[in-house]
């Protein structure tokens, strides 16, 4: 009877060390919010979808949508190629400003292919260093409000 658990211990182990891989990720997500402010781009492998809308002020909804082609998403999945996906929850943020309004709040999700995901909370644009390239890919993606051009 005590073999029975230690099987199912081995395949747990087997199926965490079997854990997601770049070519299983199907969506990246950065959400940047505060108060009143909310700026959210997804990029998946065939698109860019983004809002960004400031509630005090009606007029400053900004929404796009746009294509991705094969070389612009394995840059940005390249990006990750020297990050541990299973480690990224547990990734340290240099600063929590944001536990007390000090800074926006921003998030980075990725969404694997079987609908499970990992995050990494930040501060502004300050991620854990190990992610500061695939934010800088991800920027990349990004469409300036006309007002902002």
């Amino acid at each position: 009877m005590k073999k029975i658990p230690c099987i199912c211990l081995l395949l747990v182990a087997v199926f965490v060390a079997q854990a997601q891989t770049l070519e299983d990720i199907t969506a990246i997500t950065l959400t940047k919010q505060s108060r009143g402010f909310v700026d959210e781009v997804i990029i998946s492998r065939d698109s860019v979808r983004a809002f960004s809308e400031n509630h005090r002020s009606a007029d400053s909804a900004f929404h796009y949508a746009t294509d991705v082609d094969t070389d612009r998403w394995a840059k940005l999945i390249l990006a990750l190629k020297d990050v541990p996906l299973q480690e990224l929850d547990g990734l340290q943020s240099p600063t929590t400003k944001r536990a007390h309004d000090g800074a926006i709040h921003s998030s980075i999700v990725i969404t694997f292919e079987d609908g499970t995901s990992v995050s990494h909370s930040f501060d502004d644009e300050t991620p854990h260093p190990d992610l500061q390239p695939l934010l800088d890919a991800i920027n990349e993606f990004r469409i300036a409000s006309p007002k902002h051009r």
